[in-house]
């Protein structure tokens, strides 16, 4: 299971904690030593350091200072990554838990660090080594005026981990995954459907599905979806996958430039062969990546 990101009212006593800011001036000095002040200014003003751990024996106390950007797309996404990097190390000092405290201006780019910070958990185990640990951290509080809880719960993922018996697993479950439940959007944003009337994708996220009725180059799709991931805002990625002079299914699936491909049961003999590819980002052109993905088509 994922973190479930909540919001709190209240920063308890001796919890792990984020100071999320847009300069180390903000921060608050009844929580600091004038020594730790003036070495994290020095630092960030000197080496352009933007990240700060701090033990304190009971818990942690960590800063992160917002890197501006001309394009607000490319901070968010820069966010998501420094919140993913947060999320390992928590996991590597063992902590469960992480407070969120919104000093800065914008609410967009905390939901930004937190999404990146809670997609980053996101775990395979089941296809892993035995020495594959599972992750530590159970939840992520949000304390902030400025962010709603409704932001909040349209933030909270929706991924499932399937359980499977001798590779075969529900492709009906596998390909909606419940990534994006309209009622769960219905309830969190009532004129979400109404943007799809006008014609309009919801906060420039769009998705693109694509059937192909051709078998694929298992190379040539794994090099193609590698360079989508590392040049486009790709958030998820998944489908069933037909590879050629291959008698099994492939599965397919990403999170941000995160993604994998196994083996799934044998094809049925009465079973149409066919792939199915969805790919959910921010501004993503569907005619070019279909176009793309033909080109990776077995000869």
């Amino acid at each position: 299971m994922l973190p479930e990101i909540v919001k709190i009212s209240r920063i308890p006593v001796k919890t792990n904690i984020l100071f999320f800011i847009s300069s180390p001036e903000y921060l608050p000095n009844d929580i600091f030593s004038k020594e730790e002040l003036t070495y994290i200014s020095r630092l960030y003003k000197k080496e352009k350091q933007d990240f700060f751990p701090f033990n304190r024996l009971t818990h942690w106390s960590f800063i992160q200072v917002i890197k501006k950007e001309d394009d607000p797309y490319k901070q968010r996404e820069e966010l998501r990554k420094s919140g993913d990097k947060l999320g390992s190390l928590l996991n590597e000092l063992k902590q469960k838990q992480i407070s969120l405290y919104n000093l800065s201006e914008s609410s967009k780019d905390l939901l930004a660090y937190a999404e990146g910070l809670v997609l980053g958990q996101y775990q395979f185990l089941k296809y892993k080594g035995k020495d594959e640990k599972k992750n530590s951290l159970e939840a992520v509080q949000i304390f902030s005026k400025k962010i709603k809880k409704k932001e909040i719960s349209e933030l909270n993922p929706h991924t499932q981990i399937f359980r499977t018996n001798q590779s075969q697993v529900n492709l009906k479950e596998l390909l909606d995954m419940n990534a994006f439940d309209v009622d769960h959007k219905l309830e969190v944003d009532p004129d979400f459907l109404n943007e799809f009337k006008q014609g309009r994708h919801h906060d420039g996220i769009n998705s693109h599905a694509f059937i192909f009725d051709q078998p694929f180059d298992v190379d040539k799709l794994e090099a193609f979806v590698q360079r989508l991931s590392d040049e486009e805002k790709v958030y998820r990625s998944k489908g069933i996958v037909w590879i050629a002079q291959n008698p099994r299914r492939a599965v397919f699936h990403g999170v941000n430039n995160r993604f994998t491909i196994f083996w799934d049961r044998l094809w049925k003999k009465e079973e149409p062969r066919q792939s199915r590819l969805v790919f959910i980002g921010r501004d993503l052109d569907g005619p070019k990546i279909e176009r793309q993905l033909g080109e990776c088509l077995a000869a």
